[in-house]
């Protein structure tokens, strides 16, 4: 984690270590395990399927 924090601040000069740890978990956690990172966003976003949403393509 401390590498990847290292990395990411040699990238973005003058960001905070706070948020460095923000992003370099979030990205931690996309690379490793895909089943959590999505149901972290199915939750967080707090999709319940409730609205479908229709589009339909006109041309003239």
């Amino acid at each position: 984690m401390r590498e990847l924090g290292l990395r990411l601040k040699k990238m973005a000069y003058g960001w905070k270590d706070a948020g460095l740890n923000k992003v370099s978990s979030i990205l931690l956690k996309m690379f490793a395990d895909d089943e959590s990172w999505q149901a972290y966003w199915k939750e967080r976003m707090n999709i319940n399927r409730k609205v479908f949403l229709y589009f339909k393509l006109i041309r003239n």
